[in-house]
């Protein structure tokens, strides 16, 4: 039905067993073979799950149609404030680069109960612009 009408389903990695590597979902799309599958990693539940996760990321490279940015730590997936997890960012965007990956990368964060959830946005987008930076994707603010 999606690829009737022309739309790309990209299966997130999660926080659960299921769905936790690119290696797996690359079996669902490959099983599917249809070119409106693809994957979204999550590179904070790559880490989580203590993949490699330079490796999952270039086995992706030809089917990631969007990144989900957000920190973890082993066994921990949500409410992990950005630089307090496990996450190598730099690296994770430097193999992206590398890939030629150009997609847009959407942070998920949990701020529903700062001061100031407004301001706890901008900040985590700033701190991951300045890993970004870092990784030669964009220019330093």
């Amino acid at each position: 039905m999606a690829s009737r009408a022309q739309v790309t389903l990209a299966m997130e990695i999660m926080d659960y067993p299921l769905m936790n590597s690119i290696s797996k979902a690359l079996g669902y799309a490959h099983y599917l073979n249809n070119p409106w599958f693809q994957l979204y990693p999550d590179i904070g539940n790559l880490s989580a799950w203590d993949n490699d996760v330079q490796m999952e990321l270039q086995a992706g490279i030809g089917h990631i149609v969007a990144v989900h940015v957000k920190d973890t730590k082993p066994g921990v997936f949500k409410n992990v404030p950005f630089g307090e997890g496990v996450v190598d960012f730099e690296r994770c965007f430097e193999m992206l680069k590398q890939s030629g990956y150009c997609g847009p990368y959407l942070i998920e964060m949990w701020s529903e109960t700062a001061e100031d959830p407004a301001a706890e946005v901008v900040k985590a987008r700033d701190w991951v612009k300045a890993r970004m930076a870092k990784a030669g994707m964009v220019e330093a603010a």
